[in-house]
Formats: C-alpha cells, sequence, structure tokens
C-alpha cells in the first residue's frame, strides 16, 4: 500500500487576491492542524503562492493523506468563506476567491 512521506496544500490565489489574503489563509489552516495535532512547515511558491507541508512519514495511506487534505481545505474553506473556494474548474471559480487544493 503506498504511504506517502508527507501532504502539500497548495494556496493558489487569483491574480484579484493579495498576497495578505493568502497569508490570512495559510493562518486559517495553520491553526487547524494544530488542533489537529499536525506539524506543519510553510513554504513559499512564486511570489504570491503558499504551500503547507505535512510530514507524513509514511504513516498513512494515500486514501487517508487525501481525505486528511479534504477536510482541512473544507473546514478552511467554512471559515473563509468570501474568500476561499475548493472549485477546480477554472470557468467556474470566482476570481476572486483564493483555491485551496
Amino acid at each position: 500500500m503506498n504511504k506517502p512521506d508527507y501532504l502539500i496544500l497548495d494556496i493558489d490565489p487569483s491574480e484579484n487576491n493579495t498576497f495578505e489574503q493568502v497569508i490570512e489563509v495559510a493562518n486559517v489552516i495553520k491553526q487547524i492542524l494544530d488542533k489537529a495535532g499536525a506539524k506543519c512547515f510553510c513554504k513559499t511558491s512564486g511570489k504570491t503562492v503558499l504551500h503547507i507541508y505535512i510530514p507524513a512519514a509514511k504513516k498513512y495511506t494515500y486514501k487517508q493523506i487525501k481525505d486528511f487534505a479534504h477536510h482541512v481545505c473544507t473546514l478552511t474553506h467554512e471559515e473563509l468563506p468570501n474568500l476561499s473556494t475548493l472549485e477546480r474548474n477554472l470557468e467556474k471559480r470566482s476570481k476572486d476567491h483564493i483555491y485551496l487544493d
């Protein structure tokens, strides 16, 4: 069974979002992960994208990691519904929302 070393959450802003908004989303994710007892590290990617790196140490299956990521993104979106989105389709996605992936 495939057990990943880590999980990366991608905080992907639109061209209309500020870096301060990206940081706001990252801080909410950090709070959620702290409550879950998960270690995490923030990494930059380009000018405005942040990645949240979460070590998994091959303790969990791919499905467990994927489900955990989805749950964290869902909780983040519930906390910031006017700022974030889970919509993958670019044509359906708001130009003012940060995509959580």
